[in-house]
């Protein structure tokens, strides 16, 4: 599971460089700092709906998370 976790952080570590590099994510994002900041938001989010899932909205919460993570990293 450790290695898996890293996988996934590497993953998105390189796919947040890649956008610095062609400039649709802003240069001044820590690739490292925010991949950890999304798969917490994704496992947070998928927390919620497994125990609330009557309380969540899911088209809602994935446009809100588009919203949040597009303002976050947008140049």
């Amino acid at each position: 599971m450790v290695a898996a976790d890293e996988r996934g952080f590497k993953g998105l570590a390189e796919v947040i460089e890649a956008g610095q590099i062609d400039g649709s994510i802003r240069a001044g994002v820590e690739p490292g700092a925010a991949a950890v900041m999304l798969q917490a938001l994704i496992r947070g989010v998928a927390a919620i709906y497994l125990t609330h899932s009557e309380r969540t909205r899911v088209d809602a919460i994935r446009d809100t998370c588009q919203s949040w993570i597009c303002s976050a990293l947008a140049p």
